[in-house]
């Protein structure tokens, strides 16, 4: 454009060299030629007009150099947030850097690279920036030459780094020292600290710590920039007082950021503790298992804080038990739960400032005695006999008390102690004045209710006034109440004069019903007077002498363990006394001690229980009755029976009632057995049952020895009916025995009613059958038993049967057997186990053997039968089996039966004989095939011919 001056009409051309103008030979791209000659060169031009005219020129081309490039490091800032982004980002300070000492050079920062190498001053990056991809971004510095204006700039293009770093984590606020405190034992003010001490906490969660750098600066300015740091942080000595701030840095070696955190180093003095040492007292008490007088209390150490530290809420009190302890660092685990191990205690107490700065004292445990009061017995009134304006009522439960009445027993005799009542226990352990019992005090829980005595030291005043608490129980005591009246008492003796001993308390359990006599008594007064009052009771009311006949007893109910007495009650208009009786002294009676009652066994055999005549009767006299008037008069003696009624009983206490009278004639239940004689005097109906004698009877029956005898006998016999000898079972004839020696005794044996003269001895051979009886006599005694047997006839089978039910050839074969005799029959098969039943079903062809048994073992008899049949087929092969055929069973059935064997032709091939050796399958000597073979048999059966044809296979 320059040559031509815009005119397209002319051409121009370009040439290396002077001779390549004139060789015509131009540059063949000058719109890219590389220089050859550097740094300047001369460039030929021709230029044609358009008329082909050419002119001829020239200019110099040069090559200027870049700026030279420096590769920055990166530019990096620490990120307070650690979210990437920074928004301080001062390029310019990487300007030297890059320069690198060049001169007449500007730089210039872009976002991209094409925008750094366009250079558009409008798109340039300022400072400060803030990246826009977080953490590490490059951007481009454009270094270009500067130049006179028309001139293009050469220029070069560099990448820069911009890298967010983050900063250090902050420190572990749980551990980290602020302030950290040194404790002023000298009081000037100024200590020497270990800063090295925040080393961890201010390392925090930084990992790996071998990263990263702690060091300790007076100023935020030096710790900001990281210099000045303190020399020696492991003894730092303070330059203000009392408090003085400092900083600790925190540095990535690697990405050069740190944080840092200011703290106080803090001057503390230790607690004042002149007002020490301290004292701690307390009454002895019973937590936690002591007991009230063993000097051990359980103290809370923690009552004492304010008192050592002068209220102070900064200071901390550690407790230790021992000097030892507290040298060691072991405190008290619980000391609001400190129980002391000796009376007194020295407790060694460290106060702590919020710093630790630790000051030593001691505090004395010590335990002041209880009271040792008396646990009081019930104090105890009578229900309606306390203060008649209250105790009105003598059912209600509600009385008065005396509270003062138990002070003595409850104070023991200690000394110097005074004794207060309360309603409730927590009334008795505030002590609150005013809240105590006044005495008299009127109960409010019916019946039992128990107060509070507070037992307190006073003189001399107690330290802390200490005190012991013992329940004190309000009874009031119920009056007794009769359950039920006296009734009069009675005195019999013979020959009466009017004066009798009673046994009063027999009306004990009349008055007393269902009460306890541990609990309740009766007394016994002889006057009214003496009754309501309570007074001179009768002193042996077991053995009371009556002096009048009839005479008058009272009575009242005392409980025992209170002495709450209930008199007798006068009616005022009838004059009528409850507890009231009368003593009567009767005419008696007596029984006489009788002899044993001893009879023979009349009833029945040997059982020891016979029928006693107790009283003989004339219009039913008995074998017994002089027996039994002999034991009315050892009864009755000389007593007019007329006047003394003579009676028996079973038992004792029917006896004495009167009631379950017995028979004349009276059948013991056991042997030997007591009975009871009853003599009752009615010589005044008014008297009975009152006056009566009780005396033992014996009743004893005399019995034989025991028999052996049984109910029943078999005796087996033939058909005429003699006696024969057993099978099986019982001996036949049987031997009918006592089981009594001969002397001693006599024998009478008798069949049917009939004596047998010869038979005296204790045993019998019955060689009949029948019924057999044995009168036995004991010589000695000469009582007698007569005992039955019965004898009962068996026999062997007198009458049987034994047949074929369906007849021969029935395919099914059942055999039935009969038979009549004496007894009963089981049957047999082949000697097979016996049944009842006499029929035999799917009996196998042949013969066979039916046994007919009596089952008391008196004889058997067998029969042979033959079941008919025929073989389906034979095998003549001389193996042993089935080698020859003929009729199964009929040699018993039939034994002239005649057997006939026929071809398939009707050609007669054998005849045979039942009892025969059987056909062997040949014909004149010569076997005949195999094939079937028919036959006929003709024979007789219940006396009637048959005949009967069927076939058979023979088989080779």
């Amino acid at each position: 454009m320059e040559v031509t001056l815009g005119d397209p009409t002319y051409s121009v051309s370009y040439y290396a060299t002077a001779q390549d103008q004139i060789d015509n030979n131009p540059i063949a791209t000058p719109e890219a030629y590389q220089n050859v000659v550097s740094p300047v060169q001369e460039i030929f031009v021709t230029v044609f007009g358009p008329d082909g005219c050419p002119a001829v020129t020239s200019f110099l081309i040069s090559v200027e150099a870049n700026p030279t490039i420096n590769l920055p490091d990166p530019l990096i800032a620490c990120d307070d947030n650690n979210n990437g982004f920074y928004d301080n980002f001062d390029l310019t300070s990487k300007d030297a850097e890059l320069l690198g000492g060049q001169v007449d050079v500007s730089i210039r920062y872009y976002e991209t690279l094409a925008d750094a190498n366009a250079g558009d001053p409008a798109d340039q990056l300022l400072s400060p920036y803030e990246n826009i991809v977080p953490f590490v971004q490059t951007i481009y510095a454009r270094l270009e030459n500067d130049v006179p204006p028309g001139v293009n700039a050469c220029f070069s293009v560099v990448p820069l780094e911009l890298r967010v770093e983050s900063l250090p984590l902050g420190v572990d606020t749980a551990t980290f020292q602020d302030p950290l405190v040194a404790c002023d034992f000298d009081g000037d003010g100024f200590e020497v600290f270990d800063l090295t001490q925040n080393n961890l906490a201010a390392l925090g969660a930084n990992a790996p710590l071998s990263d990263y750098l702690v060091s300790y600066h007076i100023t935020q300015g030096d710790a900001d920039l990281g210099i000045n740091a303190i020399s020696d942080p492991g003894a730092y000595t303070n330059t203000s007082t009392p408090i003085q701030e400092v900083f600790v840095r925190v540095e990535n070696f690697v990405t050069g950021c740190g944080r840092v955190t200011p703290f106080d180093l803090e001057v503390q003095p230790p607690a004042d503790l002149s007002a020490g040492p301290f004292e701690m007292v307390l009454c002895d008490d019973q937590v936690g298992g002591s007991l009230p007088d063993d000097g051990i209390s359980t103290f809370n150490l923690t009552l004492n804080d304010p008192i050592i530290t002068g209220g102070d809420p900064t200071f901390t009190v550690v407790y230790y038990a021992s000097a030892q302890d507290q040298i060691d660092d072991l405190p008290i685990a619980d000391p609001t739960d400190y129980q002391n191990v000796v009376n007194p205690q020295d407790i060694y107490v460290t106060v702590l400032t919020s710093g630790g700065c630790g000051a030593e004292t001691t505090l004395t445990l010590r335990v002041l005695p209880n009271p040792s009061p008396v646990t009081p017995t019930p104090l105890v009134v009578c229900d309606g006999q306390g203060d008649p304006v209250i105790d009105f009522d003598p059912e209600d439960g509600l009385s008065t008390f005396i509270l003062t009445d138990k002070d003595a027993e409850i104070i023991g005799g200690e000394p110097n102690v005074s004794v207060l009542y309360y309603e409730t226990l927590e009334d008795a352990q505030a002590g609150i004045a005013g809240t105590e019992l006044a005495s008299p005090y009127a109960n409010t829980t019916a019946f039992s209710q128990v107060v509070y005595a507070r037992v307190t030291k006073d003189v001399p005043p107690a330290t802390l006034g200490c005190y012991s608490i013992v329940e004190l129980e309000l009874v009031v005591s119920p009056l007794p109440v009769a359950q039920g009246l006296p009734e009069d008492l009675y005195y019999c003796v013979v020959d009466n004069g009017g004066v009798g001993v009673f046994d009063l308390t027999q009306n004990d359990p009349l008055i007393l019903g269902d009460l306890d006599p541990a609990i309740y008594a009766v007394l016994y007064f002889r006057t009214l007077t003496e009754a309501q009052n309570g007074v001179n009771p009768i002193g042996n009311p077991t053995l009371f002498a009556s002096t009048t006949s009839p005479q008058t007893v009272y009575a009242g109910l005392i409980t025992l363990d209170t002495g709450c007495y209930t008199p007798p009650q006068q009616d005022p208009v009838t004059l009528e006394v409850d507890l009231s009786f009368e003593l009567y002294v009767k005419e008696g009676a007596f029984a006489g001690d009788p002899d044993p009652y001893m009879i023979c066994d009349n009833t029945a055999p040997s059982d020891g229980l016979a029928a006693f005549t107790l009283i003989p009767n004339a219009g039913s006299p008995t074998d017994l009755d002089d027996q039994a008037q002999l034991l009315v008069d050892q009864i009755l003696q000389d007593q007019d029976p007329s006047v003394y009624v003579l009676t028996f009983h079973e038992t004792l206490s029917d006896a004495e009632l009167g009631v379950g009278n017995l028979p004349d004639v009276y059948t013991n239940i056991t042997n030997p057995q007591v009975i009871y004689a009853r003599v009752s005097n009615l010589l005044d109906p008014n008297d009975e049952p009152i006056c009566y004698d009780v005396a033992e009877v014996l009743l004893a029956v005399e019995q034989l020895p025991p028999m052996t005898l049984a109910d029943e006998y078999r005796i087996c016999v033939d058909a005429q009916g003699n006696a024969i000898m057993e099978e099986f079972g019982a001996v036949s004839p049987p031997t009918l025995e006592t089981g009594l020696p001969a002397e001693g005794f006599t024998f009478l044996w008798s069949l049917n009613g009939t004596i047998l003269p010869n038979e005296v001895g204790p045993s019998l051979v019955a060689l009949a059958p029948g019924a057999y009886t044995v009168l036995v006599t004991e010589l000695a005694s000469g009582c007698a038993l007569e005992t039955a047997v019965t004898v009962t006839p068996a026999s062997p089978p007198l009458e049987y049967n034994v047949r074929l039910l369906n007849g021969a050839f029935a395919g099914e074969h059942v055999i039935e057997a009969t038979a009549t005799g004496l007894g009963t029959y089981q049957f047999s098969l082949d000697g097979g186990n016996l049944q009842d039943s006499g029929v035999f079903n799917n009996v196998t062809p042949g013969t066979h053997q039916v046994t007919i048994t009596n089952v008391e073992g008196c004889g058997s008899i067998t029969v042979d039968i033959g079941v008919v049949d025929y073989p389906r087929f034979v095998t003549p092969n001389n193996d042993g089996f089935n080698d020859t055929w003929n009729i199964i069973g009929l040699a018993d059935y039939d034994p002239a039966a005649r057997i006939y064997i026929f071809d398939r032709y009707g050609k007669l091939l054998k005849q045979l004989s039942p009892t025969g050796a059987g056909w062997d399958g040949t014909y004149k000597g010569n076997p005949l095939p195999s094939s079937d073979y028919w036959f006929r048999i003709e024979y007789t059966e219940e006396d009637i011919p048959k005949a009967f044809t069927g076939h058979f296979t023979l088989k080779r």
